[in-house]
């Protein structure tokens, strides 16, 4: 071989190592990036059926709410009924009394 050609072999084989290094760094960037990845798609599932749990606890919650305020008029409505009768009987005992 001449001397030219071993100089050429030469910087071939050292820019051949240069570049399987540089693909193996790639290549475990690569993984790194995909495991980074699954766990960011892992993350985004739980923290997606989290707030789709939290959305039906409140539709819930809602529902309870509206339930009990019918049931607070209901109950407002039966005090205050009462209240008259209470009235509408001490006014016919002060009446009676007056007698």
């Amino acid at each position: 071989m001449t001397k030219k050609l071993k100089e050429e072999k030469t910087l071939l084989s050292a820019a051949l190592k240069d570049i399987n290094q540089e693909l193996a760094r790639l290549k475990t960037l690569k993984t790194k990036l995909e495991k980074s990845g699954k766990a960011t798609g892992t993350s985004v599932g739980i923290t997606q059926a989290k707030e789709l749990k939290l959305r039906n606890e409140l539709t819930n919650l809602i529902a309870q709410e509206d339930k009990l305020g019918k049931r607070k008029e209901l109950l407002e409505k039966k005090i205050n009924d009462l209240k008259s009768k209470i009235e509408k009987v001490s006014r016919i005992s002060r009446d009676l009394g007056a007698m």
